[in-house]
């Protein structure tokens, strides 16, 4: 029996964040990230981005690639909550505070339901709630509402994400904070904009003064709406 194997199991079993969550390298400590992936998480720091219509502002913690990316998928998909929440939360709150976004009342974007289940958490509300209370600001779970599942934004094109989160964002079971406030719409990655800008769109046809987006990753690569892209279905 090799003894060395079946004591580096049993201590991964007992004492599992003793390895980068990136690379899976051997940490001295429970520190989450070695010091060569600690390295590649790089902030964006572009403060003044250039939010798609209809977003007052946006702010993002770090581009979607390479370490961050990794953090997301534990975190989306794993349950590893302890790092994202633990670090990137009091960052992004940071950058928010930064901006100057003048906010009254944080908002999740809404999970698509077949996955919420299958995942058995949502992850975007676990950021919203702790951002909320790293600023000092209330929440409101259920402001929006996701219509139907249909198909994942990752299984579209630029142009037809714009047109698929059109349909797909309406008002949800408790609208009445939003009435009057300058909402910030959180979510954990944004892509193209498309599903922040109908979440926008419906949060101000619900009454709410400005719309602002915060997201902990943001791919670089973004593509515009398109031309004919019929905005937020506001029949809510």
């Amino acid at each position: 029996m090799d003894f060395s194997r079946l004591g580096a199991a049993v201590n991964d079993a007992l004492f599992p964040q003793l390895r980068c969550l990136s690379c899976g390298r051997r940490l001295p400590l429970r520190l989450g990230l070695c010091s060569a992936c600690e390295l590649k998480l790089v902030p964006l720091y572009a403060l003044q981005l250039i939010p798609p219509k209809p977003l007052s502002g946006e702010v993002c913690l770090y581009p979607y690639e390479g370490v961050a990316k990794e953090l997301i998928g534990r975190f989306k998909f794993r349950g590893q909550f302890d790092l994202p929440l633990r670090r990137m939360v009091p960052a992004l709150a940071a950058r928010v505070q930064e901006a100057g976004f003048p906010v009254e009342l944080l908002v999740p974007v809404p999970s698509n339901l077949p996955r919420l289940h299958a995942r058995g958490y949502d992850q975007v509300w676990l950021l919203c709630r702790a951002l909320g209370r790293q600023l000092g600001l209330p929440t409101c779970r259920f402001a929006l509402r996701r219509r139907w599942a249909g198909r994942h934004q990752t299984e579209l094109s630029a142009e037809a994400r714009w047109r698929n989160a059109a349909v797909q964002y309406g008002r949800g079971l408790r609208t009445a904070p939003v009435l009057g406030k300058r909402v910030l719409l959180v979510d954990d990655v944004t892509t193209t904009g498309a599903t922040a800008s109908a979440c926008a769109a419906v949060l101000l046809a619900l009454g709410a003064e400005e719309v602002y987006l915060c997201c902990l990753t943001k791919t670089l690569d973004n593509a515009p709406a398109p031309a004919a892209w019929p905005g937020a279905n506001h029949s809510l």
